[in-house]
């Protein structure tokens, strides 16, 4: 049992992550604007899409202008005025953004809350050592002029660039598209793992047989001599396929048992593992999509009722009663919404009583949502909904001897 259940976690729950995500419903979304003062021209730069558009966008040039500067920046030359120009533009720009989303906030001890923030502070830190603290060091003392130990000491300094590109990272947080993907890498990475992990010892064990058959075929010794060789003849020209019809055909020459083993090794390696991991993948991205458009769809609905909640004058943060829900699906607008997440408006009157059991019973705005998600027409049945058909007969079962006790003329 408890092998089953291990091996049944290294798989992705699609159910699981929509209850996580339907039981997320009614917790605030986190905006960082939150804790921004409510005055200042700090906070209403912060606030501003072209303050951030724009800042996304010399993110790219900044990313695009490292190639370019570790081109043709050659260290052994002079650097030229248009690096040195651009070097502190750049520095200069993000010091000054980050330096105003710092003063946006309205208390200091929320900073450490925003993750970009705390991430773009530690690239801040590298960058400025860089470019402006190291930079007066290797002038103060007087590294710049051609001593055997300076183009050492430069060369860590231009290491230090690559943290630079770490800063498009913030990229995902602006293309939710790429944040998809990089979930469902995060996701799979524990099937990932152990689909590598399976692939390791496949390339071990045929890495052990052909390292002892090779011994005494000269061809196959140039392929196999010791286990380690062995393993990166599999690796590249088994798994990746590099050259693969050359070294089956080379190996062939000392005997032909070499030839049928590397095929069987492609057929186990290659044509299977490789294959179930690519299978794994895809299932993976298969489900984050699914699971998005629950989010998608979970959104919608209570933002668009939320509307519907404010122009009819109910407050969300109330309990609704059994007769603000009439008045709430009465309204064409709710109707519209719950038609398009495949609920059926009409039939829902019919399920009121389900909702409310009693006259004085009421609902919270996420518990409504919850109801609105479980009535669509295309959710699958599970014990749960089973559970609560066999209450509802039993209640309306019930109901059965009080309606025969009354008068024939009142039942007609």
């Amino acid at each position: 049992i408890l092998a089953r259940q291990k091996t049944a976690n290294l798989f992705v729950d699609e159910e699981d992550l929509k209850a996580k995500v339907r039981a997320a419903i009614g917790e605030p979304e986190y905006d960082v604007a939150e804790f921004y003062k409510t005055s200042g021209w700090c906070q209403k730069l912060a606030r501003s899409k072209y303050f951030e558009n724009m800042t996304l966008s010399l993110i790219m040039v900044n990313a695009v202008w490292l190639a370019i500067d570790t081109d043709f920046n050659v260290p052994d030359v002079p650097t030229a005025t248009v690096f040195v120009v651009m070097e502190h533009f750049f520095c200069a720009f993000f010091f000054c953004e980050w330096l105003l989303r710092f003063a946006a906030f309205r208390r200091t001890r929320d900073c450490i809350k925003d993750f970009w923030l705390v991430f773009d502070g530690f690239l801040m830190a590298a960058t400025v050592t860089e470019t402006w603290l190291m930079q007066f060091i290797l002038w103060a003392a007087d590294l710049h002029q051609g001593r055997p130990e300076s183009s050492s000491m430069i060369r860590i300094v231009r290491l230090m660039r690559i943290v630079r590109i770490a800063r498009i990272a913030r990229v995902l947080h602006m293309v939710p598209e790429l944040l998809i993907l990089v979930k469902a890498m995060v996701v799979a990475m524990r099937a990932v793992f152990f689909s590598v992990t399976l692939l390791v010892l496949v390339l071990y064990v045929f890495g052990i047989v052909f390292t002892q058959l090779a011994q005494g075929a000269p061809r196959a010794e140039a392929y196999f001599a010791t286990v380690p060789d062995s393993m990166t003849t599999l690796l590249l020209n088994g798994i990746f396929l590099d050259s693969v019809g050359e070294v089956v055909r080379d190996v062939g020459r000392d005997n032909l048992l070499f030839s049928a083993l590397y095929m069987a090794f492609i057929l186990v390696a290659t044509l299977t593992v490789m294959n179930m991991l690519v299978g794994i993948l895809v299932e993976v991205i298969s489900v984050i999509a699914s699971v998005e458009k629950e989010q998608l769809m979970v959104t919608t609905v209570q933002e668009k009722l939320e509307e519907v909640m404010d122009l009819v004058g109910l407050s969300r943060d109330n309990h609704l009663t059994r007769w603000e829900f009439i008045k709430l699906i009465q309204q064409p607008e709710a109707a519209r919404i719950l038609q398009d997440v495949g609920v059926d408006a009409v039939g829902l009157f019919d399920f009121v009583g389900v909702i409310f059991p009693s006259s004085r019973a009421t609902i919270t705005f996420p518990a409504l949502i919850q109801v609105v998600l479980s009535l669509r027409g295309n959710n699958l049945a599970t014990v749960k909904d089973l559970v609560d058909l066999r209450k509802c007969l039993l209640a309306e079962l019930g109901r059965v001897p009080a309606l025969e006790n009354l008068p024939t003329a009142r039942l007609r």
